[in-house]
């Protein structure tokens, strides 16, 4: 039984000694690793200034305020008007091709249409400045719609919109002239 009290005292002394072993290790490993922890640290916060100095990070690209419903109603509207404009404009030029049909006509029988083919021209610009102004009126709305500040952006909208719709009134005021610039042709006197 001796044996046992000697055994039991070994045993303490065999495992106190690693832990008094390790604690003095593990305490200046802890200091010695605080202080390579520091420097590591240190280089990488540096190294992540000198990126940041070097590569610029990429600005986020602007949102737009209008929600997604806004957007969508936005477009359809303006898609309304320029489609209405899209078929009076299509009328308009049916109508300048049949004068220009009935003016050639008249013409030929050695008819005075001057005044009628001047009209006729000033409808013609008119409207081609009324497709000029609706030429690229889709992806001004889509500037609007995604833009941060779309009631600035949609005056040069409403702008090409009122355009149009002079141009379009002063292509309909010179076919009137036409018309009545050809009621008021005299015939040409009748040949034997």
């Amino acid at each position: 039984m001796k044996q046992l009290p000697l055994l039991i005292l070994a045993t303490t002394f065999l495992a106190a000694g690693p832990v008094a072993i390790y604690a003095q290790t593990s305490t200046a490993s802890s200091t010695e690793a605080g202080g390579i922890f520091d420097s590591v640290i240190e280089s990488v916060s540096n190294i992540t200034e000198t990126v940041q100095e070097q590569l610029p990070l990429p600005k986020p690209a602007p949102q737009s305020v209008l929600s997604e419903r806004a957007q969508e109603r936005i477009i359809n509207l303006a898609a309304n008007i320029s489609n209405r404009f899209d078929g009076i404009i299509a009328r308009l030029q049916n109508i300048i091709i049949r004068l220009n049909t009935r003016i050639e006509k008249l013409e030929a029988d050695g008819t005075d249409v001057t005044q009628a083919k001047e009209s006729l021209a000033r409808a013609e610009v008119a409207l081609e400045a009324a497709r000029d102004d609706l030429d690229d009126i889709d992806d001004a709305v889509a500037d609007v719609v995604g833009s941060t500040n779309p009631k600035t952006k949609w005056q040069d909208v409403r702008a090409k919109f009122i355009n149009a719709r002079e141009n379009v009134r002063t292509a309909h005021t010179e076919l009137r002239n036409t018309v009545t610039n050809l009621k008021n042709t005299e015939p040409a006197p009748a040949t034997n």
